[in-house]
């Protein structure tokens, strides 16, 4: 039995590549992307409400506290659901999440699907780079975060960030 034929098809994970990054792969590396680096500028980031009247938090002003190894907390209560109406998005300290997330992490992006013509033609060179399996039940893959789709924007305060506890970094994954 080959090394293939072990992994459950239920566990596999699949990294959509170019040639070029195939070739990377097959000599021993692979890209941990930084969050800066994402095609979606969103990406990673929650719309953070201030008051119109209050600027709020300044560039630079928070020191972003993340647990890299805390599990996403079950109720989303720090969430909002709608966005206030006297309130409006802080862009600069989204910046600065990004300014510190890239400090910290690096992020090895792979799908559970094998077939996705959106991926296919993303990032394999339009369909004519390679798909790379991996067993999900390796112990390299222990602390995987699933990426969680919502259909908006989730919508937080930024109260939830000036609060100063640790907040897992799976809550970015959004």
């Amino acid at each position: 039995m080959n090394s293939i034929e072990k992994i459950d098809p239920l566990n596999a994970l699949y990294k959509y590549v170019t040639y070029e990054t195939l070739c990377h792969v097959v000599d021993g590396t692979i890209r941990f992307t930084q969050p800066s680096a994402f095609n979606d500028p969103f990406e990673l980031l929650p719309a953070i409400t201030v008051p119109k009247k209050y600027k709020g938090v300044k560039r630079g002003e928070i020191e972003l506290r993340i647990d890299l190894n805390a599990k996403r907390r079950s109720n989303h209560s720090d969430m909002l659901s709608e966005f206030p109406e006297d309130c409006e998005i802080n862009d600069g300290f989204n910046r600065d999440i990004v300014k510190n997330l890239n400090k910290i992490i690096g992020i090895l992006c792979l799908s559970k699907r094998y077939n996705s013509h959106l991926m296919w033609s993303h990032y394999s060179d339009s369909y004519s780079g390679a798909i790379i399996r991996f067993d999900g039940d390796h112990p390299f893959f222990y602390n995987k975060i699933n990426m969680e789709y919502r259909q908006k924007r989730p919508i937080r305060s930024e109260n939830y960030y000036k609060s100063g506890e640790l907040i897992p970094i799976s809550e970015f994954y959004t």
